[in-house]
């Protein structure tokens, strides 16, 4: 944790202690600003003595979502930083290091992309790094830092020597990660070659993908690594090939959304029985970057603690979105739900969990002013739900 900025992630190089090991974890800075833009805000009105940039979290401020301060100069202060590597950005998620950085065999920090960096920014983190070597006792580890772990192939059934040290990285959600991996980069046949190799059930994770039911986990996924510094935007060509390579029947809906808003109805129903030219993976909702966060974590704890891999999580894109958020989306789209009341009616089953967080979640992305839900399960059960403006989840009224 960084003492010179705010949260746990971003680094002042020169002012925070970074031990070597952990330089593996720097993301690439267009990624590192768009993790930045998402969480914090900036303000121009004065100086902060806490930090090197006068910045918050947005959370710390719940009017910030809705009004931010005047903050374009120590944004664009910082956004410098970060491409002059001055300043960094770690991953959350430290399974698979060494994406833009990684130390070799000797002990060096080496930089695989230095364009990504303005003013020669990745020699400055190479600097930074041996400076912190210096500081450091390896006398007991060869005299330099360990390198980074990286997956070592000895044939489709061997185990993989990656983090956590002993630990087979070969289950269906590492084969859903090189999946999503596979679209980032625009090389879909050969990250399939690399689940192939690793053998277990990463070759079957990865298949997983190619079902339509659960393709929109991919492009949350996308989002994630877009997040981590994997790779570059490829994902659009690759899920046009996709879908030439999957072809999907529509089933009857099993779930229906009627929303009715300033005079104007939007019919929407759940992702296997959505209209074609609905269904669209590329066209993220209000809350991907909501969807892909809460993604990564459950990722996260298949490796750190040991749990069962986590469910496709919905809602990130209009493939894959449920009923109430798919007709949420088309009503925003219509540019007629800002300030407005509006009721859905849901007929077939309740609001799931998933949609109890993201239906308000996408209500004030939106700015709507308000919702009333009126849901009838397959059982005919009816349950009202309400919700308002600032409000984290729906409060049921029946």
């Amino acid at each position: 944790m960084g003492l010179s900025l705010p949260g746990n992630r971003l680094i002042c190089l020169a002012r925070d202690n970074l031990a070597p090991e952990k330089y593996e974890r720097i993301i690439h800075p267009s990624h590192a600003w768009r993790y930045v833009e998402s969480e914090y805000q900036f303000n121009d009105q004065g100086d902060d003595w806490r930090y090197i940039v006068n910045m918050m979290p947005i959370w710390n401020e719940p009017s910030s979502v809705y009004l931010r301060p005047n903050g374009r100069q120590a944004a664009e202060k910082f956004r410098a930083m970060l491409e002059r590597g001055e300043v960094v950005c770690l991953t959350d998620i430290s399974i698979l290091p060494g994406d833009l950085f990684y130390i070799n065999d000797k002990g060096a920090l080496i930089c695989r992309s230095t364009s990504a960096f303005r003013f020669d920014g990745a020699q400055c983190i190479i600097k930074a790094y041996n400076a912190s070597v210096r500081q450091r006792d390896y006398r007991h580890s060869g005299g330099r830092p360990r390198p980074t772990p990286m997956f070592h192939f000895k044939g489709a059934n061997s185990e993989v020597a990656s983090l956590p040290a002993g630990k087979m990285l070969n289950s269906k959600g590492v084969g859903r990660l090189l999946a999503a991996g596979g679209f980032y980069n625009g090389n879909i046949e050969g990250f399939k070659r690399t689940a192939d190799l690793l053998g277990g059930d990463a070759p079957a994770g990865f298949e997983q993908m190619l079902n339509e039911k659960t393709k929109g986990v991919a492009i949350a996924a996308v989002s994630a690594g877009a997040a981590l510094g994997v790779g570059r935007v490829g994902a659009a060509r690759e899920m046009e090939q996709l879908e030439k390579l999957v072809k999907v029947e529509k089933a009857a809906p099993t779930v229906t959304a009627e929303l009715k808003v300033n005079g104007r109805t939007f019919f929407d129903t759940n992702q296997t029985a959505r209209a074609s030219e609905l269904a669209d993976a590329n066209k993220p909702t209000l809350i991907s970057e909501r969807i892909a966060r809460k993604h990564a974590k459950a990722v996260k704890k298949i490796f750190t603690k040991g749990l069962p891999e986590p469910n496709p999580i919905p809602n990130g894109n209009m493939a894959d979105a449920h009923a109430e958020i798919g007709a949420i989306q088309q009503a925003h789209e219509a540019g007629v739900v800002k300030g407005a009341d509006m009721h859905i009616t849901v007929a077939g089953r309740n609001v799931c969990g998933y949609c109890k967080g993201d239906i308000p979640a996408m209500g004030n992305a939106a700015e709507i002013r308000s919702m009333t839900i009126d849901a009838t399960d397959e059982f005919g059960k009816q349950r009202l739900y309400r919700w308002e403006a600032g409000m984290v989840s729906l409060e049921r009224t029946k």
